[in-house]
């Protein structure tokens, strides 16, 4: 953030994980990360369902809603790490019973 506001730059820039993923593809991740970890869960799967019947949602978002970092990289020289690099390394910073 720095190195960009030194240069001039400004406006939103978004940043997230590279890759896609919908919420049922990364809560299943996140389980098989947990279960290889040792954490301790019931949950073995996540199943289907739609944006619509989830009721708990805070803000109303698109059927498709993914960030694009490529602002992020152009500023900075780096891509960031893949979603599921990154859900894989917390799970294991602070869950892992291994």
């Amino acid at each position: 953030t720095l190195a960009a506001t030194t240069r001039g730059y400004g406006g939103i820039l978004h940043f997230s994980n590279s890759g896609k993923c919908s919420w049922q593809e990364y809560g299943q991740w996140a389980l098989d990360c947990c279960h290889g970890a040792g954490v301790p869960l019931k949950a073995r799967t996540v199943g289907a369902c739609k944006l619509r019947d989830m009721k708990d949602w805070v803000a109303h978002r698109p059927v498709y809603s993914v960030l694009s970092a490529a602002k992020y990289a152009e500023l900075t020289g780096t891509s960031p790490r893949t979603w599921r690099d990154a859900v894989a390394d917390y799970i294991t910073r602070f869950y892992s019973k291994k």
